[in-house]
């Protein structure tokens, strides 16, 4: 194992393939690893350049990797697919994973920093739970509708009404009813209570940071982004505020009104 110097891993939950060339590119091992003894042995391997599919689990194995000696790169799973020889298994995966991170243009994705994945991780649970909240909310207003009480779609209404109209005792509502959007409203101050915690986690653990953002945990080499923590529209790329791209593949593509230049009049 002495003159290795690329390995590719096809990354998995229990069991992990390995790909191993030297630097004329020939094939030194192919491995099959349970993932207790993946460290074990990439210990005993000289410092070699190791990579691996940007997917699940990836950023924890760069950051284990590299403790170990060895220089750790991951590609998006896009450019690999394209040195993929043969028919796709987990075999022919890692062959196509050593083979792209040889290539002198790849373009890699820098491991997340444990800090990162702590960001990144509350940005998904507070986005979770909003999506909950949505969802709840949309399901008051629909059970609602059938007892003939029509609401807003707005959370906010909806969260100051719902108390009024299970006081109000001429509206139709049953006991059973009122029992049950009872325990739906306690859920949504519950949810409400939870978003909020995770809101100001983020704004007083994370504004005094320069990595403020899921999209900085998700690529750290961004250059500017724009913070506005009110609406929670956080750090979004300056390109992507000034021109989104449409919504599906027939939109007509336009630009937002901040990006388009007024005509200049004498």
């Amino acid at each position: 194992m002495a003159n290795v110097t690329t390995i590719g891993i096809d990354l998995a939950k229990n069991v992990f393939h390995l790909h191993a060339v030297d630097a004329n590119g020939d094939v030194v091992f192919r491995k099959r690893l349970s993932r207790a003894r993946l460290a074990e042995y990439l210990a005993q391997v000289p410092p070699s350049l190791i990579g691996m599919e940007a997917c699940g689990g990836a950023h924890y194995w760069a950051r284990r990797l590299t403790e170990l000696g060895h220089e750790v790169r991951l590609v998006s799973p896009q450019f690999v697919k394209p040195y993929v020889k043969s028919n796709k298994n987990d075999r022919n995966d890692a062959e196509a994973i050593c083979e792209a991170t040889a290539r002198p243009n790849m373009r890699f994705v820098k491991p997340n920093s444990i800090e990162h994945q702590d960001i990144q991780a509350l940005h998904r649970i507070r986005s979770r739970l909003v999506g909950n909240r949505t969802a709840l909310v949309n399901q008051i207003r629909g059970l609602l509708l059938e007892y003939g009480i029509s609401m807003p779609r707005l959370i906010g209404t909806v969260r100051r009404q719902l108390p009024e109209i299970l006081e109000d005792a001429n509206n139709g509502l049953t006991m059973s009813g009122r029992e049950y959007f009872a325990s739906l409203y306690d859920e949504l101050c519950a949810l409400d209570e939870r978003i909020d915690t995770a809101q100001r986690k983020a704004d007083l653990g994370l504004l005094g940071r320069n990595e403020i953002d899921m999209n900085i945990c998700r690529s750290p080499n961004a250059i500017r982004f724009c913070c506005t923590f009110g609406s929670y529209d956080l750090a979004r790329p300056v390109y992507k505020r000034l021109a989104p791209g449409p919504s599906c593949p027939s939109a007509k593509p336009r630009l937002a009104e901040s990006a388009i230049v007024p005509e200049w009049t004498p």
